[in-house]
């Protein structure tokens, strides 16, 4: 008889898991883009954890200057300022504010209609205040992935989640963040 394993964990870690497997890795990073903001590691071939079940919980470091009140209680944390929620409530007040703009055109100029796929398009299509807006707040990867690749190393790195639709906007700020780290082997990546 065939003995079967069974991996039970959050869709992300089972992803990176898997990922890990099929490219051969004993070491990957995923991370999670998405109303969460989080990290898998694969490290010796097998899902990294920690006693307390925290690992990955990259989302609850927190931004300077940010108040944002977080669904872990504290405030500041980076996944309130890139959960594709917080995207959307921030680009529909800023539409709100100025009645212009072609993200509040595509919403046939209804503020309710503005949700993350007609972001992801208003940016696709060249809407320059939010794509000024999506690079300031995209910034904050820099951070988590500069943290993230000093801290455990991955040969390998995998972007996921609802954020990497962003493609235009994702693709610069991944190209700054290898030109700001070229003298590294963060620019290998």
């Amino acid at each position: 008889a065939r003995k079967l394993r069974l991996v039970v964990d959050n869709p992300p870690a089972a992803l990176a898991l898997y990922e890990a497997r099929r490219r051969g890795a004993e070491k990957l990073a995923w991370v999670e883009l998405d109303e969460g903001v989080g990290v898998s590691l694969v490290t010796g071939g097998a899902l990294y954890h920690t006693e307390n079940g925290h690992e990955g919980e990259v989302g609850h470091l927190q931004v300077p200057s940010c108040t944002e009140p977080c669904g872990c209680g504290s405030t500041g944390c980076l996944e309130t300022q890139l959960r594709p929620s917080a995207l959307v409530a921030e680009l529909r007040r800023r539409a709100g504010e100025s009645r212009e703009g072609l993200l509040y055109y595509l919403a046939g100029r209804e503020l309710e209609r503005i949700d993350f796929e007609l972001v992801v398009r208003a940016s696709e299509e060249g809407d320059e205040a939010v794509n000024a807006f999506l690079r300031e707040r995209l910034k904050l990867l820099h951070l988590l992935l500069r943290v993230l690749i000093l801290v455990a190393d991955p040969p390998a790195l995998v972007l996921s989640g609802r954020l990497v639709r962003l493609t235009s906007i994702l693709g610069e700020t991944l190209a700054e963040f290898k030109a700001l780290n070229r003298t590294s082997r963060l620019a290998s990546l």
